[in-house]
């Protein structure tokens, strides 16, 4: 996990006597569907943490970085969903702590944000994901999200001579671009442009337009605000389609907007594409 920026911290006495416990955490490469409210945020991935079952005497802390930049980290309100097992699909019995809470003991589960990272202080493991959340428009508008975009495409021509351009917008967290660009190998896809950041506002919706210089073609796909905060991956795929051309290769425009904030990417396919990971 130090790859990722994720640390644990387990006091003594957390674990009782004479008691050993095989323990692990795993980072979830999706978001689990859970009932948010408009003004909350996704700022990191979920965590699995197992044994399940496991109860600690005293609150253990788990560090997590976060993609949200603010001006005032202690006036924004946090908050972590935690469940224990799925149903069809979906996390069950989902629990929420949020943000301070007043100390009772050692036990007092709490979720803080700090300028770079968010304190989860916990006293079981189970699933976890933590937002934060605003009340009002005057903290809306100190609050943004940094993002990650990153184009793939496949190593091979399939038969067909059409495939599809794989646009990852995921959040800028430490260690998930190396993840993803693994996850694309195993499916036989290469990245095909370095990434570039973005920072996106709540409300506003992000435009990704994709110019075909060879057909003259331009696919244009919103992406709603919704799914940018309420996600930490979302995935846009466009087709280009190569069964009119000789050669296999097009150049292709890619333009990522955000209100009044581009990012542009140009690039050649087919011919090549280089292994990046």
């Amino acid at each position: 996990m130090e790859e990722y920026g994720v640390r644990m911290l387990i006091p003594p006495g957390a674990i009782g006597t004479g008691r050993s416990e095989l323990i692990s955490m795993e980072l979830l490469s999706t978001t689990p569907r859970i009932n948010l409210s408009p003004d909350e945020m996704i700022i990191g991935w979920a965590l699995r943490c197992e044994p399940s079952h496991l109860q600690f005497n005293k609150a253990i802390t788990i560090t997590i970085p976060h993609c949200a930049e603010m001006v005032r980290p202690d006036n924004i309100r946090t908050a972590c969903y935690c469940w224990s097992e799925y149903r069809d699909g979906q996390p069950y019995a989902v629990t929420k702590i949020e943000g301070h809470q007043r100390e009772g003991g050692s036990d007092v589960q709490t979720c803080t944000v700090l300028k770079g990272s968010v304190e989860l202080r916990i006293n079981h493991f189970c699933w976890y994901l933590v937002t934060m959340f605003w009340n009002s428009i005057f903290s809306w508008r100190r609050i943004r999200k940094r993002v990650l975009i990153t184009p793939f495409m496949p190593r091979s021509m399939p038969q067909s001579r059409v495939l599809y351009l794989r646009i990852h917008v995921y959040d800028d967290m430490p260690g998930i671009d190396k993840k993803i660009r693994s996850e694309e190998h195993e499916w036989g896809y290469n990245i095909v442009h370095p990434s570039v950041d973005l920072t996106f506002d709540p409300g506003m919706d992000v435009t990704v337009r994709c110019c075909d210089h060879a057909s003259q073609d331009v696919h244009e796909i919103v992406v709603p605000a919704k799914e940018i905060f309420h996600n930490c991956r979302n995935i846009v795929e466009v087709e280009l389609d190569f069964r009119h051309q000789r050669r296999n290769q097009k150049i292709i425009t890619l333009q990522v907007d955000h209100e009044n904030m581009t990012r542009t990417m140009q690039f050649i396919t087919f011919n090549g594409i280089k292994d990046t990971v």
